[in-house]
């Protein structure tokens, strides 16, 4: 930059030479200075604050130069840039680089005649314009484009002066028009300037005048002084003259005044109206009274039609007949009536209404034609930035707000809000802090916004923050405010401090009963939330879409059909057409409880399908094994040119997976990969469950390895598919590998290593992984401890079950379905019938949904731990039952051989509609055996396979044997054996050769025992039955032999054991025991119940 001794008359060079003659020139007063930052597109442009001054003022007599320059720039960081003596430094980093780390290029700065040359190059109509954001607004304002970049020019017009003022002669303030037109023509481009310039005396009082009439374009008239416009805007009704008053104080007086009207189109003047040339002609100037009434007259009536014109057109707007409203402008300029900013303002916020995009730019266009006067109107600015932003249309939106001369807090609120609707929560927030350090308060229509931001990001912390300013600024009385603060609550997971917020309003409306409900359906308070919607019915306040969205994406949650069934019959009643939301929860709900029907008629309904549509019903019928019914709504699908999305795609590969088909699976894996689809982690996740379900590992870990991009749920997958397989070894390599490529596991991740050493039988190694997860800091889930409570009750350790179960409940977690189930199976294991009753008043006292899995489990314990009662009277507290209910109450009775109370089940069972399935014929072919009911357990046997077209397993052949064995059949059973369709297991020749002893067929028995020694060599079981049938036919030798291979074997006789718990102690009985104090006593009991087991008729 030129010091103050190389300065040069840039006035005297200009008016002499031209610019092109001329060498740089120092800073002086009045000239215009151009600093150019480029930077690269970003979003969020709002959070990048560009604001300029001038330091160091040098006074020099009549001059002024500026040794530095001042810019701050602020983007997420302080940055501070500064001119002087061809310097630049930026104090943003250390050390101190020529650019900042933001910016695509250097700081560009122009003055004196290089402004001239850059003016020039952008070609612009007016060259004394402000350059707006270049780029940002498109080539309307510039003849090119930046593709790039964002181009920010700021010209800095009337720089600051300190100095005093010199008055000299008037003569000295005088200059001609003809040197003011000789400049701007050096300017260029000012052919088109058609104004009337006039000489004027320049004192400290300015006096101009001129005569005005309406051509269409905003009313103006400019002067200049220097390189300063001060520019009058004239009254939009005045048609005839005016005359101007204006005081200029501070001007500097080295610079040779000039003034000059900004051109105007030419045009004749009233013959009617005298002609002011000058100032004396303006002060000898007399109107007669005529003239002076017709005046008032005029513009009096021309005020009226134009408020009439302005009223229409906003009731036009408001009654969304926004062409009708556009169309009124015509009207209005063949009136000769000049259009004003409300005009327009009223046009942009009927589109806003609509969200009209294209009137509103059309609009817009007109705005930019009319010239500066309106595209810089402080009004139409914000009418801009509000009808953009509403629309959407956030690039646009966002350039007009950056280049706000003022902003306000309808642009804040507009700029802030649309941040909100198009994800960008983080610049809400930081829009919401900067507008208030530029000293502007939000209000409530920025408030909901900056909670809806906060609960998008779950920053609870600064949403209270927020929720103290709206307590400080009493807004909590605004329904809006109100309902905000819930929904942000909610979504932070405070449902307390969001129940106190909506209990605290003293005026509710729909948008707030909406945000309590939704919250507590997205926090799985379900029973809450429909509670909520009845008090809302209560107080008579009518449900919306959203509404009854929630309240039956609740009821489907807690299967509640009565409730659902009760919000779909009110949107029936409130006229509310099936759209995508409502109609998807209707859906389901009827999914979820397993009414194909109804989901189906549903979807028929729904005018308009979206893909989540289609995925539900999909999904529905992939849930429910309905595959084939799957696939033809897939057929359907794409022929009404739909497209597969990322949820499809995992329904037909989780239908594959389900049913083993491993061809569509492929097919499935195909698709994706013509389709580029493999890439996405619910895809690829999909399809490694596909293949490891499949029991194909190999391809599963093939689809892994072949991902270029891994991530936790994608390893997540394949843990948990060698997991379920057992595959402990490939588990534990996969989890150390995540470790090491930086994706570091979480609980899911150690889950699913508990599970694998829980399948491979190795429970001590998974009660280690359950304590080190603890250890660093893992804190188990739900899913943890159902893991281990069901995976140690297969491991056959009920107790520890047990006690995990208890463990859960002091940790403070709820548990489900699947742990219940887990722990009654535990205590059915153990025959604990304390541990098993304590755990159905744990349910009766939570409770819990008492759903029909959790009643068979409940069934199935009573029945195994010996209280055949208190089985049956969980059965019939269950009102609507289904079959595997039915099942297991049948396989109760039959395992304690009440035949009759089985066969009048069936018959209950077949008069509801159930179809029996195998295991209910199973039970009821056990519970003969145990009867003695030989011909009705062959009845039943035919009609299973004639009738009921249930094809026989090995059970039911083993239950036929068991049956003809029992009675003597010997003969018989040992035909069946030969002719069922496969060979028979030890378990069926091991009940036939244990009736050999009863029975005495020595022969047969040495028949079986051959096979089942080759089946079975270390079952002593087998060994034994066949000794105690040579020992009841008299054969010794023959025992003794057995006795002698048997120890030769290694093989010992295990004793038969039981036990029986009694005031929480454990009494155990072991079959030849006589070491117990209590021997004769037991002995003598157990002879008497043999003799009673007799008498009733049950079968040794």
């Amino acid at each position: 930059m030129p010091t103050s001794n190389q300065f040069v008359d840039s006035w005297h060079s200009v008016n002499q030479y031209g610019y092109k003659h001329t060498h740089q020139s120092p800073i002086v007063q009045n000239d215009q200075i151009m600093l150019v930052l480029w930077y690269p597109k970003t979003k969020g442009l709002i959070t990048r604050g560009i604001s300029g001054e001038l330091q160091s003022l040098n006074q020099k007599w009549n001059l002024t130069y500026f040794d530095s320059v001042h810019i701050s720039s602020q983007l997420g960081h302080y940055s501070e840039y500064q001119f002087g003596s061809e310097e630049l430094l930026s104090k943003a980093c250390n050390p101190y680089p020529y650019k900042d780390n933001m910016l695509d290029e250097e700081i560009k700065m122009f003055i004196g005649d290089g402004l001239c040359e850059k003016l020039q190059d952008l070609q612009l109509n007016d060259v004394f314009n402000f350059v707006p954001n270049c780029g940002k607004l498109g080539p309307f304002v510039l003849d090119r484009n930046f593709d790039d970049l964002d181009n920010y020019r700021l010209i800095l017009k009337d720089l600051k002066f300190n100095g005093s003022q010199t008055v000299a002669q008037p003569e000295n303030y005088r200059y001609g028009s003809r040197n003011v037109k000789k400049l701007l023509k050096l300017w260029g481009g000012l052919v088109n300037y058609a104004g009337i310039i006039q000489d004027f005396f320049l004192l400290p009082q300015i006096v101009g005048n001129a005569l005005w009439k309406i051509n269409g374009k905003p009313l103006r008239k400019s002067y200049y002084l220097g390189f300063t416009m001060l520019m009058t805007k004239m009254p939009l009704s005045f048609v005839w003259q005016s005359m101007e008053h204006g005081n200029m104080s501070g001007l500097s007086s080295s610079t040779p005044p000039c003034m000059a009207s900004l051109p105007v189109s030419s045009t004749t003047p009233n013959l009617h109206t005298p002609r002011i040339r000058t100032i004396k002609d303006a002060k000898s100037i007399q109107f007669t009274p005529t003239q002076l009434t017709k005046l008032q007259e005029n513009d009096k009536n021309h005020r009226i039609l134009y408020k009439s014109y302005v009223k229409h057109i906003s009731s036009l707007c408001k009654d969304a007949q926004i062409q009708e409203a556009v169309d009124l402008i015509t009207e209005m300029e063949s009136k000769n009536l000049q259009i004003g900013p409300e005009v327009y303002g009223e046009l942009l916020q009927g589109c806003v209404y609509e969200r009209d995009l294209f009137t509103g730019q059309q609009i817009h266009a007109k705005i930019i034609k009319n010239g500066e006067f309106f595209t810089t109107n402080e009004y139409i600015e914000t009418k801009l930035v509000i009808f953009y932003a509403k629309c959407d249309f956030s690039e646009i939106a966002t350039r007009l707000f950056c280049r706000l001369r003022r902003q306000n807090v309808f642009s804040w609120a507009a700029i802030i809000g649309l941040n909100c609707r198009i994800g960008l929560s983080e610049e809400a927030l930081l829009g919401f802090c900067e507008m208030q350090e530029n000293g502007f308060l939000p209000d409530n229509f920025v408030i909901p916004n900056a909670l809806k931001a906060c609960g998008a990001l779950q920053l609870i912390g600064f949403g209270k923050g927020v929720h103290s300013y709206v307590l400080k600024m009493e807004f909590k009385g605004c329904v809006f405010v109100a309902s905000s603060l819930v929904d942000m609550y909610g979504k932070c997971g405070f449902l307390v401090d969001a129940r106190k917020v909506f209990d605290d309003m003293v005026e509710r409306n729909v948008v707030a009963w909406n945000s309590m409900i939704v919250s507590y359906v997205q926090n799985g308070m379900n029973k809450e939330a429909i509670e909520v919607f009845c008090d809302m019915r209560v107080e008579g306040v009518g449900p919306t879409r959203v509404t009854l969205a929630s309240f039956l994406s609740a009821s489907a949650n807690l299967n509640a059909l009565p409730e659902g069934k009760q919000g779909h019959a009110i949107s029936i009643l409130s006229g509310l057409d099936l759209d995508n939301i409502l109609g998807s929860s209707i859906i389901n709900l009827y999914s979820k409880v397993g009414l194909i029907e109804e989901a189906e008629l549903v979807f028929s309904r729904i005018l308009e399908r979206d893909v989540v549509t289609w995925n539900l019903l999909i999904s529905c019928y992939v849930q429910h094994g309905l595959v084939e019914n799957a696939l033809n709504l897939c057929r359907l699908m794409r022929l009404e040119n739909f497209r597969f999305d990322s949820v499809t795609l995992a329904s037909i590969l989780s239908a594959s997976a389900d049913t083993s088909n491993i061809k569509l699976g492929k097919e499935c894996h195909s698709y994706c990969i013509r389709n580029n689809l493999e890439s996405d982690v619910v895809v690829s996740s999909s399809i490694i469950d596909m293949y490891a379900k499949c029991k194909i590992i190999n391809d599963a870990r093939q689809v892994f390895n072949s991902t270029t991009q891994r991530d936790l749920v994608l390893c997540n997958t394949l843990l948990a598919a060698y997991a379920e397989l057992g595959l402990i070894g490939d588990a534990l390599k996969l989890f150390y590998q995540m470790q090491l490529e930086s994706i570091p596991p979480n609980v899911i991740s150690w889950n699913s290593v508990i599970l694998g050493f829980l399948r491979n039988g190795q429970v001590n190694e998974a009660k280690d992984m359950f304590s080190q997860m603890q250890s660093l800091g893992f804190q188990p889930n739900l899913i943890t401890w159902t893991t281990l409570i069901c995976g140690l009750a297969q491991n056959g350790l009920g107790s520890e079950s047990v006690m995990f179960f208890q463990q859960m409940l002091e940790a403070g977690i709820q548990p489900n379905i699947v742990s219940i189930i887990g722990v009654l199976s535990a205590c059915t294991n153990i025959t604990s019938l304390q541990f098993g009753r304590a755990i159905h008043g744990y349910i009766m006292r939570q409770e819990l949904h008492f759903s029909v899995s959790v009643a068979t489990s409940l069934v199935d314990m009573y029945a195994k731990c010996g209280s055949l009662d208190q089985a049956k009277r969980v059965f019939d507290m269950i009102l609507s039952k289904e079959l595997p209910l039915y099942n297991v109450m049948i396989s109760s009775y039959a395992l304690h051989g009440q035949a009759i109370e089985v066969l009048a089940l069936l018959k209950q069972l077949q008069k509801e509609g159930i179809v029996p399935d195998n295991i209910t014929f199973t039970s009821i072919l056990t519970a003969c055996s145990h009867a003695g009911l030989v011909n009705e357990g062959l009845e039943f046997f035919v009609d299973m396979v004639s009738e009921h077209h249930v094809k026989p397993t090995m059970e039911h052949y083993g239950c036929v044997v068991s049956l003809l064995s029992r009675h003597g059949n010997l003969d018989e059973a040992l035909m069946i054996i030969l002719t069922m369709p496969f060979e028979p297991d030890a378990h069926i020749l091991g009940s036939l050769l244990a009736a050999c002893r009863e029975h005495h067929k020595v022969e047969l028995g040495e028949y079986l025992s051959k096979y089942l020694f080759e089946l079975e060599p270390d079952n002593s079981g087998n060994y034994v039955a066949l000794s105690n049938a040579y020992a009841a036919a008299g054969k010794w030798n023959e025992v003794s032999r057995l006795r002698i291979l048997m120890k030769e074997k290694g093989l010992k006789k295990s004793p038969g054991c039981s036990w029986i718990q009694i005031g929480g102690e454990f009494h155990v009985f072991v079959a030849g025991d006589i070491s117990h104090p209590d021997t004769e006593e037991i002995y003598s009991t157990l002879a008497l119940l043999s003799q009673e087991m007799q008498f009733l008729g049950y079968v040794q």
